[in-house]
């Protein structure tokens, strides 16, 4: 069955398989909600690849927002390494968290990475209003 095939891609060796089966998810995010959702937080949290990590909280985002465990690995997310994840946590908590993923992103306004400053805009585009529309001019 192919949503058991995805499943199961998601623990695949290769990263690149793994962010495959991310992108696929839509049905088997419904028909085998607890085991992606879970599978999903595990990638979020403990992938090598910031790629896969990035995505899987992409997919959390998309699949899962109103969930208690997909809001505490956004959190964890703006404490990893990589630019990357941080931004995709930043606009994840920006969309799930409106008025306080605001406050959350006038906290990285100012870091030296193009990935966060978007992740920023988006959240000021999306939750923002004239107080920060000085971040638009200033970048």
């Amino acid at each position: 069955d192919a949503i058991y095939a995805i499943v199961k891609a998601l623990d695949h060796e290769k990263y690149n398989i793994r962010l495959l089966a991310i992108h696929r998810l839509s049905k088997a995010a419904i028909k085998q909600a607890e085991t992606v959702n879970l599978k999903l937080i595990d990638l979020a949290q403990n992938d090598k690849s910031s790629t896969a990590r990035s995505e899987a909280l992409y997919a959390l985002t998309e699949y899962f927002s109103n969930n208690a465990t997909t809001d505490k690995a956004l959190e964890l997310g703006l404490k990893d390494s990589s630019y990357l994840v941080l931004s995709t946590a930043l606009q994840g908590l920006g969309d799930t968290r409106g008025p306080e993923g605001l406050i959350l992103a006038k906290q990285y306004q100012d870091e030296p990475n193009s990935k966060v400053n978007l992740a920023v805009a988006s959240v000021y585009a999306k939750n923002g209003g004239p107080a920060e529309w000085t971040f638009f001019e200033d970048n």
